[in-house]
């Protein structure tokens, strides 16, 4: 297991000693900060910079623990709404361009199969290139904006502490929590734009039973979210993997540089089996999830009745209890499912990486179950847990009346989805094609 950076409380030293600078270090021949310390390149750029802080400050990268503690807390949560509200909106516009990307290499890899059967040689897209299209980039690129200009700032303690330190933070759920909202909220629009047009009261018109037509609503729903998320999961271990491929382009087993068609293999590999695990991890939780937030409530009794006595009709006495006690174990089931799902996805992005870099040899059953103790044990790994644990939790009182069948109706849900999720993808594709179409006129 890796050895993680313990916290340890920072020494209080004047930030503003006159004994460790000058006001000439400062502007020495003319030059900023920025340039005698690369790595302070960004300093200035907040409010909460102070042109006469100490050079050792400045050197270590310490000024952005000074943020962490200048920005009050209570401006970190309203940035951090912002942040969720955005981060969700880019989501959603992402959803196009998942489903084109999934369209694209499906049938062009179908089309290659066709071709070796009739002894043509013929290469198909593989999924990491279909990933890498210009919407998904333009979005990624305003989201990182939005980061940028929506700075949340991390103290010393909430930046290297545990996870104790990080969740009793304003600046955790603020940046990590923010995201993980937003993202939650984005992968669940897809299923949420079913629901909102009455697939399955469309599907009942045709002859379909009410709750045959209800079950494949549901697992139209759970399939394109689960695809959707799937998909993004494989674009960021791919962009991981590139970024840290030309970064370190050695191969540590030959000591060579790697070519670049070894680097779009492991890229490739990476991020198709990035997205075949995340199907298998995602299905149940999502399934679960869209029954909890997007099912029907039984139309016999409201959500307050179900706390009444039922001879008395009285809220509260054994009838709330009982009540309670089921919510209760809907929502436990619910966080324990999410919290699962995260750190399964934590623990496979983590192996596919390492696996691709030449750091883990071993195969998928041995490297994810050696990855899954470093993730229990790493305070990234733990707060990913947690988060998906809590927003799970959340999603569960939020929906708690229609959770419990999410599980019981699994089998039926399956069947016959295939057509309307085609459906949804053939119109999702037009969109991206009209705006892939639109961006490339205008570059021209």
């Amino acid at each position: 297991m890796p050895n993680e950076e313990k916290y340890v409380p920072k020494p209080n030293i004047d930030l503003y000693d006159p004994s460790k600078t000058t006001k000439q270090d400062n502007t020495l021949a003319g030059l900023t900060s920025a340039d005698y310390f690369p790595e302070a390149a960004d300093f200035g750029k907040s409010k909460y910079d102070n042109p006469n802080m100490s050079n050792l400050y400045l050197q270590n990268g310490d000024y952005n623990d000074l943020r962490g503690e200048k920005q009050s807390g209570l401006g970190q949560l309203g940035l951090g709404v912002l942040r969720a509200a955005g981060k969700a909106t880019i989501e959603i516009a992402k959803t196009p361009a998942y489903l084109y990307s999934l369209g694209e290499y499906t049938l062009d890899n179908g089309a290659s199969k066709i071709a070796g059967l009739n002894g043509q040689e013929y290469k198909g897209i593989s999924l990491d290139k279909a990933l890498d299209n210009s919407m998904l980039n333009y979005l990624e690129g305003l989201d990182n904006d939005m980061k940028e200009n929506l700075p949340v700032y991390k103290s010393y303690k909430s930046g290297k502490g545990g996870l104790m330190d990080n969740i009793t933070s304003t600046s955790f759920w603020a940046s990590e929590g923010a995201e993980g909202v937003g993202y939650m909220l984005g992968m669940l629009a897809p299923g949420a734009a079913l629901k909102a047009v009455n697939m399955a009261g469309k599907i009942s018109k045709l002859g379909i039973g009410v709750t045959a037509a209800n079950n494949i609503e549901l697992g139209s729903m759970t399939m394109i979210n689960t695809a959707v998320e799937s998909l993004a999961e494989a674009k960021g271990v791919g962009d991981r993997l590139r970024k840290e491929l030309n970064e370190n382009p050695i191969d540590p087993v030959t000591g060579q540089e790697y070519t670049q068609e070894q680097k779009d293999i492991k890229i490739a590999d990476a991020s198709r089996n990035t997205f075949n695990a995340n199907l298998g991890i995602l299905l149940i939780p999502n399934l679960i999830m869209n029954k909890a937030l997007l099912g029907r409530f039984g139309k016999d009794k409201s959500v307050l009745d179900r706390f009444r006595d039922p001879i008395t009709g009285k809220l509260g006495g054994l009838q709330a209890r009982k009540t309670l006690k089921e919510y209760g174990k809907i929502v436990l089931k619910m966080s324990t499912s999410e919290g699962f799902e995260e750190g399964a996805q934590t623990t496979v992005e983590n192996y596919e990486v390492n696996h691709a870099l030449g750091k883990d040899n071993r195969d998928f059953i041995e490297g994810v179950a050696h990855e899954a103790l470093n993730t229990l044990n790493t305070t990234e790994g733990q707060k990913a847990i947690f988060l998906g644990a809590f927003l799970g939790s959340v999603a569960g009182g939020a929906g708690v009346a229609g959770a419990e069948a999410a599980v019981a109706t699994t089998g039926t849900t399956l069947l016959g989805i295939v057509g309307p999720v085609v459906a949804v993808i053939g119109g999702l594709w037009a969109l991206y094609w009209a705006f892939d179409k639109a961006t490339t006129d205008f570059e021209s």
